[in-house]
């Protein structure tokens, strides 16, 4: 006769599955990390975290490499993961291994880093990103723009203790002053601590708030330049529950995000002036 088993919940499971996840990273990161090759070294140790995403993610997301440009600049150097709008919005140019997306199609970008000593050379290609600015779209809505999408980064090995990481994040985002304005990098997962391959030891960064009901929100996934209630950045989850709300915390925000595509015309070098009562239902061009 077969033995009763306990049944968990799924919450148990889920983290279960979650953190065997977050352990495969880790081991494909661990044999990756012995390319000598600085170049194959980065390019390969994206890639794990790279498929998770394009595996989990809902279909309508486009998952990949590249550039990010607006209709007026165009950013050099290419981000090492990119989720973008794939039914509403367009790729300005698509090759086989990496992409030129316009900042409306953006909705996440994720870099990967196997140390954080590693993480001031995102500082300023995540803020040039910032401080792109959206065009009006051809479905208009509320704003007639994309909202900003998420800035996060993985690591694979970080300190023990986190203090360090968390005034490496605060002089990041503290050079960027605009009030009002969404921060640099919203938050960080450091999959595990150095010398360790178990995601028990990880932790993820962010912050909180108190919002307008007084009720504190212990994970703030956009947090925004001067934001009232808003926390220091601090450690919001620990142990092998942090993959999970990191994973969660994309969601979140994918969940909700609306694409307005452009005109491409705008990307063509051309202005565009929305002309009649119901805007969008003529053009003018220059």
């Amino acid at each position: 006769m077969a033995k009763n088993r306990t049944a968990r919940s799924t919450p148990e499971q889920l983290y279960s599955q979650l953190r065997a996840q977050a352990a495969g990273l880790l081991a494909e990161g661990r044999a990756l990390s012995s390319f000598q090759h600085r170049g194959l070294s980065g390019i390969e140790r994206e890639e794990p975290v790279r498929r998770f995403l394009r595996l989990h993610l809902p279909g309508r997301f486009h998952v990949g490499q590249g550039a990010i440009a607006s209709s007026k600049r165009l950013i050099q150097g290419q981000h090492d993961i990119v989720v973008a709008d794939r039914d509403l919005c367009y790729s300005l140019l698509n090759t086989i291994s990496a992409q030129l997306v316009p900042l409306e199609a953006v909705h996440l970008i994720a870099e990967v880093r196997s140390r954080p000593g590693e993480l001031n050379n995102v500082d300023k290609s995540l803020r040039k990103v910032r401080m792109l600015k959206p065009s009006i779209g051809i479905r208009q809505g509320e704003k007639g723009t994309t909202d900003p999408g998420v800035h996060t980064v993985l690591v694979y090995w970080g300190p023990k203790q986190p203090d360090t990481l968390i005034k490496q994040m605060e002089r990041i985002n503290a050079n960027y002053i605009q009030p009002g304005a969404r921060m640099p990098i919203d938050f960080v997962l450091v999959l595990a601590t150095a010398k360790s391959d178990d995601p028990a030891s990880g932790y993820l960064i962010g912050y909180s708030r108190i919002d307008e009901e007084n009720k504190k929100v212990r994970h703030h996934y956009y947090p925004k330049v001067g934001e009232s209630g808003l926390s220091r950045l601090k450690v919001v989850k620990r142990g092998g529950k942090a993959f999970g709300w990191w994973y969660a915390a994309i969601l979140n925000h994918l969940n909700g995000v609306k694409a307005y595509p452009p005109f491409l015309y705008s990307y063509l070098g051309h202005k565009v002036r929305l002309i009649g009562v119901n805007e969008g239902q003529a053009l003018g061009l220059r």
